[in-house]
C-alpha cells in the first residue's frame, strides 16, 4: 500500500479498520458468489466456442477440466497476462479429450482473448477512475 499511495496509505488503526471491512461475512460472501459466477461464465464461453467449432453437444462438459488446469497454470507468473501458458495448457488438455489440435488451439486462443477483452473493458474505466482519484488526492 505504501508503494502505491505513499504518505496517503492507511496505517495502524486505519489499516486495521480497512482489513476488518474487507473481511466481513457479507463482503466475503459477495466476493465468493462473484468468483463462482465468473467461473461459470468462463466455462460457458469456452463451451460455446468449442461447440461452435466442433458441433459436439458435450463441449460444455469437456471444457471444464481444461479450463481449471489452464487457469491454475496462469497463477504461475511466467509471461505477462499468461499469454501462451494458458493456450498451451488449455489446448493440450483439450487434446486429451479427443479434440483436434487446430480446434483445441483455436478454442484456447479465442477463450483467452475474449476473457482478456472483457476484463479490460470492465477494468479500464475503474483503473482510470482510481488513477484520477489518486492524482487529486496527492496534489492536495
Amino acid at each position: 500500500a505504501h508503494r502505491l499511495l505513499g504518505a496517503h496509505a492507511p496505517q495502524g488503526v486505519a489499516l486495521g479498520r480497512a482489513a476488518a471491512l474487507l473481511w466481513t461475512p457479507r463482503v466475503v460472501t459477495v466476493g465468493l458468489l462473484l468468483a463462482a459466477a465468473a467461473w461459470v461464465v468462463d466455462a460457458l464461453l469456452a463451451g460455446v466456442i468449442l461447440h461452435a467449432l466442433t458441433g459436439d453437444p458435450h463441449a460444455y462438459l469437456v471444457v471444464v477440466l481444461p479450463l481449471i488446469l489452464a487457469n491454475a497454470a496462469k497463477t504461475v507468473p511466467t509471461t505477462p497476462g499468461a499469454i501462451g501458458v494458458y493456450e498451451l495448457v488449455m489446448s493440450v488438455a483439450l487434446k486429451h479429450f479427443g479434440v483436434a489440435d487446430a480446434v483445441a488451439l483455436a478454442t484456447a486462443v479465442a477463450t483467452h482473448l475474449l476473457v482478456n477483452l472483457w476484463t479490460l473493458a470492465l477494468g479500464l474505466p475503474g483503473g482510470i477512475a482510481i488513477a484520477r482519484s489518486a492524482s487529486r488526492t496527492m496534489t492536495k
